[in-house]
């Protein structure tokens, strides 16, 4: 991930269904000091009790950041004291709210060439962090909530020499280290989201990296209460690099995977977008502009409409945003790429040379209305 300097951060809040005819409002948000501050996931409890979390550098030479966490009360952001590992860099990547005094954040800590898994706790009253017994190498991208009693995280292991698939399990009363298949020999394997819908239906998604350096593919793997179980994922391309960075299920045949294809120039990102529904379909290539951007999360509502909440990474001027771009969705008998979209441009911002915030929206019915 490139890191830019950040002259201020904002966030973003949908205050209804884009398709009633709302829009996207600005909605700004402190800085914990004057150096960069990134946010890289968000959750919400309710209206006016969200959660954003990501990273501050501490420096100008971005070799120390600490943990930072701020927080919405239906009228403002504020900045959450938060701890942090001893590590020289504390990042948190994804946060999940079970309710307003049950809250999960993870993310990894940076000393050198070691990676950590970081996995912190909001009781209500303040953050803390949780010993992880499972594993103390690697990191946590992704975690998604069940119940309060049913958790789970994942992110990157190592095994070997090489990376491999990790997840881990809240049982409401510790962390485990759940077993995850892994494409191989040769391949590194990583996860970067994770949705649940039911405690015997969980995705996680991320990607397979052979060590060839081959162009790497997407990977998605399945929980069925019992074992976790590699199921095949579309790719746009097979030569391009194909990556998943984040999952929502909106029922268990209703499910979205986002991410991005980089061309074998490796400067051009473009779209994908995935679904696995209830009913068969063919894959097929996303158009969609170029982007520049690193994927955060999916927001799915009620009626199957899908959202998008990204962090966008622009040049000019150098500041990293919050948007929406590309999405993928799991059909029950396989994955297809999703070709139908609508950008909607966010207030204030073009979407030609330095492509700002935008909101993706999948036009077509919902699953079980396409009549497939």
């Amino acid at each position: 991930m490139k890191t830019v300097s950040l002259p201020f951060l904002v966030a973003i809040l949908l205050g209804a269904h884009a398709a009633s005819g709302a829009s996207w409002t600005l909605i700004t948000s402190p800085n914990a000091n004057n150096q960069s501050n990134e946010l890289h996931g968000v959750s919400a409890a309710a209206e006016n009790d969200a959660w954003a979390v990501g990273t501050v550098y501490t420096d100008n030479s971005f070799t120390k950041s600490r943990t930072l966490i701020e927080h919405w009360d239906g009228t403002r952001w504020a900045v959450v004291r938060s701890p942090n590992t001893t590590a020289s860099i504390n990042i948190l990547e994804a946060v999940a709210a079970v309710s307003t005094n049950d809250v999960w954040a993870v993310g990894l800590g940076i000393t050198g060439f070691s990676t950590t898994p970081i996995i912190e706790h909001w009781n209500g009253v303040a953050w803390s962090i949780i010993a992880n017994p499972g594993t103390t190498v690697g990191s946590l991208a992704g975690v998604a909530v069940v119940s309060a009693n049913d958790v789970w995280a994942v992110g990157t292991g190592v095994t070997g020499d090489e990376d491999s698939t990790l997840t881990l399990h809240w049982n409401g009363a510790a962390w485990s280290l759940i077993p995850s298949p892994n494409v191989g020999p040769e391949v590194d394997n990583s996860l970067a989201g994770v949705t649940a819908i039911a405690s015997d239906d969980v995705w996680a998604v991320g990607t397979q990296q052979p060590t060839s350096l081959t162009a790497p593919h997407t990977l998605t793997l399945h929980w069925d209460g019992s074992a976790w179980t590699i199921v095949p994922s579309a790719d746009t391309s097979q030569t391009t690099a194909n990556h998943l960075l984040a999952a929502a299920g909106a029922t268990s045949d209703d499910v979205w995977a986002t991410g991005r294809r980089i061309h074998t120039d490796h400067h051009r990102r473009q779209q994908s977008v995935f679904r696995r529904c209830g009913c068969a379909g063919e894959q097929q290539c996303v158009g969609g502009r170029p982007i520049l951007s690193e994927f955060a999360q999916s927001l799915p509502y009620p009626d199957g409409a899908m959202e998008r909440l990204d962090l966008e990474q622009r040049e000019q001027p150098e500041q990293r945003q919050l948007a929406q771009p590309a999405q993928r969705r799991h059909r029950h008998s396989g994955w297809n790429a999703l070709g139908r979209r609508h950008l909607l441009q966010q207030p204030g911002h073009r979407a030609d040379a330095h492509p700002a915030k935008v909101t993706l929206r999948d036009l077509g019915r919902p699953c079980r209305d396409r009549g497939c």
